[in-house]
């Protein structure tokens, strides 16, 4: 179901906005943390494609035409949407925007006086992502590309549900389609990932998006403590440099009361842990604010 244009390939290169502790953390451990879709930071992100699944689940159901099969997997379809499917799956994605210098960003991802955004080559992350088996896709903001993207996976689910409903022996007769549900949820997944509400659309944002998994006990799940929960995440790999430090496009100094002596002592502190600065260091030039 998923088309090319859906996937356009970044010609800019990509800033992670991060604070001054999560810089040294990224640096010391060579990693970013790629977390669950459904604690980041807009907690409306996880729901949008499921709320637009919903409406468009209902509006086929009100089809006069619809078959007597099709309406009832449709009736199941709404029924497993209230399972809270998607918590029950370890999908992460890491952030990432075209827009390396945007006042929202600083606010919304760096403590005054204590940010920066760190631009990255496309190409790199590209194949950083192939090689861990991410996808480094474009979130999508358009409602109707997002209406058609929901509708396009209910036209899959309802053209292939003869060959995967359960037989009368495995489940209960109201839940018979739900494994043909299941066979078909990460490419589902994979669409919602990309979606953001219109109203974020400045932020111009790219994702890292990894595969679905369900294995809970899997060593590679690690925590984070978050302001009121633990934070699922695993660990993404940037692009390096031959010698292990971070290679980068860019740098982007967040809103600082002295951007000269915080100029300083970033270029000190990415020389000294062999950072590759591909085209220097700049200030935001964003007067400082509380925010």
């Amino acid at each position: 179901m998923q088309e090319p244009a859906l996937d356009p390939i970044p010609e800019v290169p990509l800033y992670h906005y991060t604070s001054l502790d999560g810089l040294l953390g990224i640096s010391s451990t060579k990693t970013l943390r790629a977390t669950h879709i459904a604690h980041l930071n807009d907690s409306n992100e996880l729901t949008l494609a499921v709320q637009l699944l919903e409406a468009a689940v209902r509006q086929r159901a009100l089809l006069p035409s619809l078959a007597p099969e099709d309406r009832k997997c449709l009736g199941q379809l709404s029924e497993w949407l209230g399972h809270r499917f998607l918590l029950e799956h370890l999908l992460f994605t890491c952030s990432f925007t075209e827009a390396g210098n945007l006042l929202s960003q600083w606010r919304a991802y760096c403590p005054p006086s204590a940010g920066v955004s760190l631009g990255f080559s496309a190409q790199e992350l590209l194949d950083a992502a192939d090689a861990q088996s991410f996808q480094l896709v474009k979130c999508i903001y358009n409602r109707e590309l997002q209406t058609q993207l929901v509708n396009r996976w209910v036209d899959l689910v309802l053209a292939t549900k003869d060959d995967k409903e359960d037989p009368p022996s495995s489940s209960h007769p109201s839940q018979s389609y739900y494994s043909h549900f299941r066979a078909n949820e990460e490419s589902f997944l994979q669409v919602a990932a990309r979606m953001k509400h219109p109203g974020f659309s400045e932020e111009q944002e790219w994702r890292l998006v990894s595969k679905v998994g369900r294995n809970q006990l899997d060593p590679g799940l690690k925590f984070r403590a978050g302001r009121t929960r633990l934070i699922p995440y695993i660990e993404f790999r940037p692009p390096l440099t031959d010698a292990g430090a971070l290679s980068l496009r860019h740098v982007y100094i967040g809103p600082a009361q002295d951007h000269n002596i915080s100029f300083s002592a970033l270029a000190a502190f990415l020389s000294n842990s062999g950072a590759r600065v591909e085209n220097g260091i700049r200030a935001c030039g964003i007067p400082l604010r509380n925010w």
